[in-house]
């Protein structure tokens, strides 16, 4: 058993390995599938092991290539908006 973490903030730092700011960068495209959608509708993928909510683009579905810009980064995740759809 591990030892007490004072908050689950802290809990959570500790799991995450990088930081995503430190592996992506605002502005960088990408080109990638989109994997789900949460339940509110988002589209979310994976970029360097970091998750990607993909931002004003509900008509996307499990599949769908397309080409993202990174827009905003957090410590564990990412937004992005569409560039193009590939497919």
């Amino acid at each position: 058993m591990s030892a007490p973490t004072k908050n689950k903030t802290e809990a959570h730092r500790c799991r995450i390995q990088k930081d995503a700011r430190d592996v992506l960068d605002r502005g960088t495209q990408y080109t990638v599938v989109v994997e789900e959608v949460t339940e509110d509708g988002t589209p979310m993928t994976h970029i360097e092991q970091v998750r990607m909510f993909i931002r004003n683009s509900k008509h996307l579905y499990p599949g769908d290539r397309l080409r993202v810009r990174v827009s905003d980064v957090g410590d564990s995740w990412a937004k992005g908006v569409v560039v193009a759809h590939l497919d």
